[in-house]
């Protein structure tokens, strides 16, 4: 008998559950590096726009920063290169790497050890009854720590082997690397395996999972498992998408909406957590409303929970009468009364 469909979309509520911080808190901690190694780096980037803006109002909004910085530096990539000099992508890569420092750091510690455990067994559960497929915009490793703790396999596009359980990473991940060389891990014994190869600039993106996984820090990675950057080099830094609407055009980004569409194709269930469908993030919410309302079987079931009321009442509009709402902090009780009857 062929399994049901359960889709977990997960944004930054679910993994604030682990103790993990909100994106505001994130961004303070982020100006304010623990390692020396980023501590120099990161009050040059604060000199410069497009951060040094947004430290000066006052403005918290990672992602938006993100975005900016983003398209400030690919407009001057050629002037950058000419010139060989400290650059905006520059610190643009000094402060993705000390996020994913961070990141890094609330993924091995996961303070939550309770919640940690239940969720593990939860979702063993879950995929033992369901065709399970995860889509998340974090970027921390926590759905690839649980899934390999409960001696599972996973996969970020194409499925690799058989039971292999889906992560589709919409933003990227602080595991993943961009190389146009191909990367060795330290020991410089064997190459990082390569999921996805880009047409654009011949690049590739190498899953570091297990290697970042068994770190104790992130300093210095890309460094370690990076080549030298020239012009027909990408920097082997972590691979980021930031949430803006040009990343429509983005080669890993729609590679990535095809295999999420092809999970939608008669699913059953949509179980989204902690997820506000942001309007920075436009491409992302159409694409998700679309297939809610194209690959949904006739008795399938959309459930949200968010513990912000305002952000339950916009996905409220969003999916209107095909959805229903839970206004509060997600936990394993919840989500096994909200399946059990299913």
């Amino acid at each position: 008998m062929k399994k049901q469909k359960l889709i977990f979309l997960l944004g930054n509520g679910f993994s604030q559950g682990f103790g993990f911080p909100g994106m505001s808190e994130l961004w303070d901690k982020c100006l304010v590096p623990e390692d020396d190694y980023y501590k120099n780096a990161l009050e040059e980037a604060k000199s410069r726009y497009p951060l040094a803006y947004f430290v000066d109002k006052g403005i918290k909004e990672m992602e938006l920063a993100l975005t900016v910085w983003k398209t400030y530096y690919e407009s001057h990539e050629e002037d950058i290169l000419s010139n060989a000099a400290k650059s905006g992508r520059g610190n643009f890569e000094d402060y993705i790497e000390n996020m994913c420092a961070w990141l890094h750091q609330y993924t091995i510690k996961n303070g939550q050890q309770d919640l940690y455990g239940e969720i593990k067994l939860w979702l063993k559960e879950m995929a033992d009854k369901y065709e399970v497929a995860f889509i998340t915009t974090n970027y921390d490793l926590l759905i690839e720590r649980i899934i390999s703790d409960n001696s599972q396999k996973y996969h970020y596009l194409e499925r690799t082997e058989a039971g292999s359980i889906p992560i589709r990473k919409i933003h990227g991940s602080i595991s993943w690397f961009s190389s146009s060389q191909g990367i060795l891990r330290p020991d410089d014994r064997s190459k990082c395996s390569i999921f996805f190869k880009g047409a654009e600039k011949d690049s590739g993106v190498y899953n570091l999972t297990e290697d970042v996984l068994s770190s104790p820090t992130m300093a210095g990675f890309h460094i370690q498992l990076g080549s030298q950057v020239t012009q027909t080099n990408v920097t082997p830094i972590t691979t980021i998408i930031p949430p803006v609407v040009g990343k429509k055009y983005n080669e890993l980004f729609g590679f990535i909406m095809q295999a999420i569409e092809q999970d939608f194709v008669d699913f059953d269930y949509l179980v989204m957590i902690g997820y506000s469908f942001p309007e920075a993030d436009p491409i992302v919410k159409e694409n998700i409303v679309d297939f809610c309302n194209r690959y949904k079987v006739k008795e399938g079931k959309i459930i949200a929970i968010n513990n912000n009321q305002n952000d339950c009442d916009k996905i409220g509009e969003l999916f209107g009468e095909n959805i229903q709402v839970v206004c509060e902090k997600w936990s394993v009780a919840l989500l096994r009364n909200l399946l059990i009857s299913r």
